[in-house]
């Protein structure tokens, strides 16, 4: 049974290490919602790991609670964390572990989990992600742990779980991020997720697609993300079959080729415009060169790219403490070569060494035997009489 751990949080009056008594009394209401055999006659609670204690059990699901930065913090029991016990709890038996004698004093069901999955030599982790259809962390950033990579998906109210709605939204986003050449959060803040990164680049990728002046009509699948929008114009034309089918007549298959070509360039135009802070192509028609006319990217960028700099060029939008530097997001990242060691790379041709031909080889003498002076005789006679 899955329990949902979403239901609130409830503040509750007393200390953060209360007496056996005081902590069965504030924690048994709301364990019984969720363990109905829980009752007050229990020595220990129902749903932990066994020899657990109420006090042991009530500092594991209480913590401090605020509703928004303007209210104050509330100490209370976190539902969500009483839940996400209870199923790690289950968890735990199911790996072999009634009880958590076999882990330092204090430890919670959450820290137990992170042991023995922090743990290599044991398997857990590799049967959790294998259990979840997870063989190989290509879908994760490079260099990145087992271990963390499985915090980042894993069900927050059933510990020692893989979500596979985490999993996937997590897969998607770094598949996004990739296709824009982004294989690294290199780039990033420290700390930032894949799917942060992700959310923190729609904005200004909605931005570029609007400067490259492409709507959901050329696209195959006009549901897909603004980063994988972007992807698909940039990388044209080995994205082509993601973008609208091309008509069967011979001329209007050449009229859509013609604008999937415009698209590309234009999409590249907009990248870079967007990479130096630009997010509309409007400030440009002010511009005299351009006498009013509705600018494209490609028109932009190359005003931007003038030496000099046209003195009524407008000027990037201004970058706040607050934004980050989108020139260095969207920056591709480079992907490190994978080294093998298993087979040698024969050298086919060298500087320092001489070729074939050249080098000095062995003289091999043909094969020699010691013989008596009666055959030394015998030939020189059978010699002489031949000549």
């Amino acid at each position: 049974m899955h329990i949902d751990g979403s239901q609130g949080f409830i503040p509750v009056v007393g200390g953060a290490s209360p007496s056996q008594a005081e902590a069965k009394a504030l924690l048994l209401p709301e364990l019984q919602k969720l363990v109905p055999e829980a009752s007050a006659s229990d020595v220990t609670p129902k749903g932990f790991p066994k020899g657990v204690s109420w006090t042991d059990a009530y500092k594991m699901v209480t913590g401090w609670h605020r509703d928004s930065e303007s209210s104050p913090a509330t100490f209370g029991i976190l539902v969500d964390r009483l839940g996400g016990t209870i199923n790690g709890t289950k968890t735990l038996a199911r790996l072999g572990y009634n009880d958590l004698s076999r882990f330092p004093r204090g430890t919670s069901v959450r820290g137990a989990i992170d042991k023995l999955y922090g743990t290599p030599s044991n398997g857990f982790l590799a049967r959790a992600l294998t259990q979840a259809g997870i063989y190989d962390l290509r879908d994760f950033p490079p260099g990145a742990r087992a271990f963390d990579s499985f915090k980042l998906i894993e069900d927050t109210d059933n510990p020692g779980v893989v979500s596979r709605d985490k999993y996937l939204e997590y897969k998607q986003a770094f598949s996004s991020l990739s296709a824009i050449g982004i294989t690294s959060l290199s780039n990033f803040p420290k700390g930032t997720s894949v799917v942060e990164a992700r959310d923190l680049l729609a904005p200004r990728a909605m931005d570029m697609l609007s400067m490259m002046g492409a709507d959901d009509s050329v696209f195959a699948n006009p549901d897909l993300s603004p980063l994988d929008k972007l992807a698909i114009t940039i990388n044209l034309p080995q994205t082509i079959n993601q973008m609208a089918p091309l008509p069967s007549d011979t001329e209007q298959r050449a009229v859509m080729v013609d604008k999937f070509r415009t698209i590309s360039d234009q999409a590249k135009a907009a990248r870079q415009l967007g990479m130096m802070g630009y997010q509309s192509l409007e400030p440009f028609k002010g511009m005299s060169v351009l006498k009013g006319k509705a600018p494209k990217a490609t028109d932009a960028l190359a005003q931007v790219l003038t030496t000099p700099q046209p003195f009524d060029l407008p000027r990037p939008a201004p970058v706040t403490g607050s934004e980050n530097n989108f020139t260095r997001l969207f920056m591709p990242t480079k992907i490190n070569k994978v080294r093998t060691y298993g087979t040698p790379n024969p050298i086919i041709n060298t500087v320092l060494g001489p070729q074939t031909k050249d080098r000095l080889t062995k003289n091999v003498l043909p094969p020699t035997r010691t013989v008596t002076t009666a055959e030394v005789l015998a030939f020189n006679q059978s010699y002489w009489k031949r000549t």
